[in-house]
């Protein structure tokens, strides 16, 4: 009898064979890029804009300057224009409006070297005083009411006092220059006469203290 078994025995127990190892850098992370190396050259720095032509800039200011200037003058002479223009044509329709006036008064005076009679010479003068107050009132120009109203400074110059046994104290005497209103404005105050009222017992006639009083607008 042969002695094979012992072999089949070492066979049995020997070690399973090892299986090759597996590729180690599949296993192993990728490692990171190397870091630029110490004292390599760094980003160039960006260019540097030119600087501004300050020639140019000034040569642009000062053309648009120029122009601003000489429209400012253009605009200057136009309203000059344009203002005497309607005071020229202002001039002209109020001169219109007195010349039919202008004519009235002419007759009057051819009339009053020949007239005799008084009576027609009023009648005239009303006329013509009657077609001043037209010509007025078409350029919105109205006369001031005075006579027996109260005094009123803002409408009227007082120039003296007188006592008067009809008309009150503080109120208007007579008139002596007409006032004027244009619109809601005053063109030309009434220059009156104003009353103190009755005059005192006993004063001799001339010696009322009337006349003129250092202030204008207060009786």
């Amino acid at each position: 009898m042969s002695k094979k078994a012992p072999a089949e025995k070492a066979s049995v127990g020997a070690p399973p064979a090892q299986e090759p190892a597996a590729d180690s850098s599949a296993a192993t992370p990728a490692a990171p890029e190397a870091a630029p190396a110490a004292g390599a050259a760094a980003t160039p720095p960006a260019p540097v804009p030119p600087a501004p032509d300050y020639k140019a800039l000034y040569e642009q200011a000062n053309d648009r300057w120029l122009r601003a200037r000489a429209e400012l003058d253009n605009y200057r002479r136009r309203v000059q224009r344009e203002l005497g223009e309607t005071h020229y044509q202002a001039v002209v329709q109020v001169t219109r409006e007195f010349l039919g006036l202008h004519d009235h008064l002419s007759l009057a005076q051819a009339h009053a070297a020949t007239a005799v009679d008084a009576a027609a010479m009023r009648q005239g003068l009303e006329l013509i005083s009657a077609e001043f107050a037209h010509v007025l009132a078409t350029l919105g120009v109205a006369r001031l009411e005075t006579a027996g109203k109260p005094f009123d400074p803002a409408l009227q110059e007082a120039i003296a006092q007188e006592p008067s046994a009809d008309v009150p104290a503080g109120f208007v005497l007579r008139e002596w220059k007409a006032g004027f209103t244009l619109g809601d404005r005053l063109l030309r105050p009434a220059v009156v006469v104003v009353s103190s009222g009755p005059a005192p017992a006993g004063t001799p006639a001339g010696q009322d203290g009337a006349g003129p009083e250092p202030s204008a607008h207060k009786p």
